[in-house]
């Protein structure tokens, strides 16, 4: 852990240089000592099975990527990326890093880092790292590079087109504790030397971990390479900033380099490197302030600045003047008066300025970032405080206290193509651009740094409840964004995205620091995307994000077979239908008719067919497909294949079974008639009130009495007549018009025949008043409701019941009603019905 953090590196670095030197070291080293590979381990990009990988849904987007931390005692710092030619990741930064003093004083203790086999121990100071991620996010090795005084730091990692790569940075902040001390980095024979420390390196590397060749560079303070390009023809390029931390003074470079005098503070100078490590020319750009340097930290911003172009030139691009008003910027034989803003230069291939151009507006504002974008165009982003802020003759203006912005130029016709900017009322930063394998814009950057729980609204995508976070932005080439994935860690210090790097694949690597505010043994909480994890403070997290899972060059959001098989490319032999899915092994849609097999009527041909069979061809666009060889009218196929309007004709009479007509506005009648208007009806297809019955042939078997008046009655022989209760009945034929369940009453007694109606006729042939439920209907001839056949008295109305058979009724209040009504009895004074022993008529 930092016992200060809110130290500055600019004190130290004052005292730490005082001999301006340089060498240039070119060997043609036999292989005598590799990296921790070997040349048969390199292989091409491949998936583990079963690794971890996680998704994040954005802007209905759902993302693939997997996170790999970085982490060791101190600080682990992963400050470049680079993907080689098959599409494989590299990392490199630093372990341990702390103060040189500060080693000393903890009696130089061991780095301790995680290694892809475990914990593992280094004896010496702040080493450089250099590691490979397999794609399923597990840590493939960590090579250790460490000068003989310890404090480096790669910062800059490039894939050469023949398979070496660059690796460029700084080295020997060790030399600061260490006076009078000799330092040099390398491998195999292959060195640089420092000449006080804090020097910038470049290495070329073979494929197999030989250094090939070594420069090393420096001046009076801190120096560092940066950023790297190559060229049409392996012209290689290097951007390095000199004389960091020097305060307001000059400082110089060392003379093999020319006369590079630095204005005041940190300078750049950008370099042409022959294939073979040799110093080609140089060209010096700065101000009296501070220029693109990077910042007095562990953790540094990407700030990538050179793009090389295709007629063997290079295009450099940073930020002047920093926080300075009144400032002059020199760019070869150019002043720029810039104030704080960004800038842009032009170089042809023999180091002469072709153009330089200014960036910003009238208040202090940063380009962090440069990308190609194809042969012609170029991306640059950053951050900016101007009010409007000024790209050639775009504009915008500005929404919160920092604003994010991006733009496009177009070097060849030196126009500017695009310009845009966050919308917020917080702070955004970019601080890394890249183009993926689509061209596609990639942002890296960060949010909410002076503002707490904030919205980050940039591209036309928003993420709230953002603190001190960092965010990865995909988005077109016309500004609109496609998805934003948002890194956010407990620590409070922000995570800025300070790294981006695309392969051919549709890759997508991005690194940020995490939770760089505490001890290093404490575990933090960050999120990305939907995905929690605790790693240790002050570490970093590399990101990668799969647009395209199983390599086919189909991206997962049009892949239908994203998590398929591999070791193929989709193209019209392959994936006819450029679906994702190869057609021999995997493809469930032989015929590319967006059908799958398994439900496809015609597998093997393209059809659209989507009613009686999916996927099989439909002449005429109606759904219904048309008939073959296995499929007939009579199984379901289109019996009119050429009119889309007719499919059908189920009665066999020649129409189709849809109706068409026009609606007479007088009558209300159908006229203009196609198609059948009795579908079911081979003897009709006219039907002018529309109710299902034909009215074209009188003579038919269900010809529409009532052809003028809608109506739907069946029964009785009668059709299409009204039926107000639709039972089927005509209401003129109809008993009962309004009653559904009744229709004929045969003895006209009020009383339905339908003996499962309403109120049932119990004697439907014989007129009968009765109106016992069950026996409705019937003759009853005392009036009492119930019917003879069962009225024990049928001639007195008061009485119905005799349940003794006693000949008294039920009915106590009737006429001779039995007062004793379930006993037989013949009393007949007093108490009626009951039992009289001496018959003298009392009970």
């Amino acid at each position: 852990m930092i016992a200060n953090r809110s130290c500055s590196l600019e004190a130290h670095f004052h005292i730490m240089k005082r001999v301006v030197l340089t060498v240039l070291l070119l060997l043609a080293a036999p292989l005598c000592m590799t990296l921790n590979y070997s040349e048969s381990d390199i292989e091409p990009l491949v998936i583990n099975e079963g690794a971890p990988s996680f998704s994040y849904g954005s802007n209905s987007q759902n993302l693939s990527y997997t996170t790999t931390f970085i982490q060791s005692d101190w600080n682990a710092s992963v400050t470049a990326l680079g993907y080689d030619n098959d599409g494989n990741l590299s990392f490199g930064g630093m372990m341990c890093a702390m103060f040189p003093g500060e080693y000393v004083a903890r009696s130089m203790p061991l780095c301790n880092y995680q290694s892809e086999t475990g914990l593992r121990s280094h004896p010496g100071y702040g080493p450089a790292m250099f590691g490979n991620i397999y794609r399923n996010g597990s840590l493939r090795d960590i090579e250790i590079i460490n000068s003989t005084s310890g404090g480096d730091r790669i910062d800059d990692i490039l894939y050469l087109s023949n398979g070496d790569y660059l690796i460029s940075g700084w080295f020997c902040w060790g030399m600061a504790d260490a006076s009078g001390s000799e330092c040099e980095i390398g491998r195999n024979g292959i060195s640089a030397d420092s000449y006080e420390g804090d020097d910038a390196f470049i290495a070329r590397v073979a494929p197999n971990g030989t250094w090939l060749w070594a420069i090393g560079m420096g001046g009076i303070m801190w120096d560092t390479t940066h950023s790297l390009a190559e060229g049409p023809n392996g012209e290689l390029f290097a951007l390095t900033s000199f004389c960091v931390n020097s305060g307001s003074n000059s400082c110089q470079l060392a003379s093999d380099f020319g006369t590079n005098l630095s204005e005041g503070q940190d300078d750049l100078l950008l370099m042409e490197i022959s294939p073979g490590g040799t110093i080609l020319w140089t060209e010096h750009m700065g101000s009296e302030y501070s220029d693109h340097g990077p910042e007095a930290g562990f953790f540094r911003l990407g700030k990538k600045g050179i793009v090389a172009t295709s007629d063997g030139g290079v295009i450099v691009a940073g930020s002047s003047c920093e926080q300075n008003a009144n400032c002059d910027f020199y760019i070869s034989d150019v002043t720029l008066s810039n104030g704080s803003d960004g800038f842009l230069g032009k170089f042809d291939g023999d180091g002469d300025l072709v153009w330089a151009q200014q960036i910003g507006g009238d208040a202090v504002d940063y380009l962090q970032s440069i990308a190609k974008v194809d042969e012609h165009r170029i991306i640059v982003g950053g951050n900016h405080y101007s009010g409007q802020f000024n790209a050639g003759s775009r504009a915008i203006i500005h929404y919160g206290s920092s604003d994010s912005w991006w733009g496009i130029m177009n070097h060849t016709s030196m126009t500017w193509e695009g310009l845009w900017g966050s919308q917020d009322a917080a702070d955004s930063f970019i601080h890394s651009v890249a183009v993926d394998a689509r061209g596609d814009i990639i942002l890296g950057g960060s949010g909410c740094w002076m503002n707490s729980n904030c919205m980050v609204d940039i591209a036309g995508l928003n993420q709230s409840n953002l603190t001190k976070s960092g965010f990865i932005l995909k988005l077109d080439q016309n500004g609109a964004g496609e998805w934003l994935l948002p890194v956010v860690a407990s620590g409070g210090v922000s995570s800025p995205i300070n790294a981006l790097e695309t392969n051919q694949y549709g890759d997508i690597a991005a690194v940020s620091r995490i939770c760089i505010d505490s001890n290093h043994n404490s575990q933090c909480t960050v999120e990305i995307g939907s995905t929690i994890s605790t790693p240790l403070y002050r570490s970093s997290v590399v990101i990668q994000i799969t647009q395209d899972n199983d390599l086919d060059g189909i991206y997962n959001d049009l892949d239908n077979c994203k998590d398929g098989i591999q070791g193929w490319i989709s193209n019209i032999t392959s994936d006819n239908d450029g679906d994702g899915c190869e057609d021999t092994l995997e493809d469930t849609d032989d015929d590319n008719d967006g059908i799958l097999d398994y439900q496809d009527g015609c597998p093997l041909v393209f059809g659209n067919s989507s009613e009686d069979r999916h996927g099989c061809l439909d002449s005429d666009g109606d759904g219904w497909s048309d008939p073959d060889s296995i499929w007939i009218v009579d199984d379901g196929a289109d019996r009119y294949p050429a009119d889309s309007s007719q499919w059908r004709d189920s009665d066999g009479d020649g129409y189709g079974d849809n109706h068409y007509y026009d609606i007479d506005p007088v009558t209300g009648l159908y006229v203009n008639q196609t198609g059948d208007g009795a579908p079911l009806d081979p003897e009709q297809w006219s039907d002018m009130d529309g109710d299902g019955y034909g009215d074209n042939d009188q003579a038919g078997t269900r010809y529409d009495d009532c052809a003028y008046t809608y109506g739907l009655s069946s029964e009785n022989d009668r059709f299409g007549c009204v039926d107000n209760d639709g039972d089927g009945w005509a209401n003129e034929d109809d008993d009962y018009p309004f009653e559904a369940t009744q229709w004929s009453d045969q003895d006209g007694d009020g009383y339905g025949d339908n003996p499962t109606g309403a109120s049932p006729d119990a004697c439907p042939t014989i007129y009968g008043a009765s109106t016992i439920v069950g026996n409705l209907g019937c003759p009853d001839i005392d009036g009492d409701g119930w019917p003879d056949s069962t009225d024990a008295f049928p001639n007195e109305a008061s009485q119905w019941n005799d349940t003794d058979g006693d000949g008294f009724g039920d009915e106590l209040n009737g006429i001779d009603g039995d007062d004793c009504v379930n006993t037989p009895g013949n009393s007949t004074m007093g108490l009626l019905g009951c039992i009289d022993a001496d018959g003298d008529g009392w009970a």
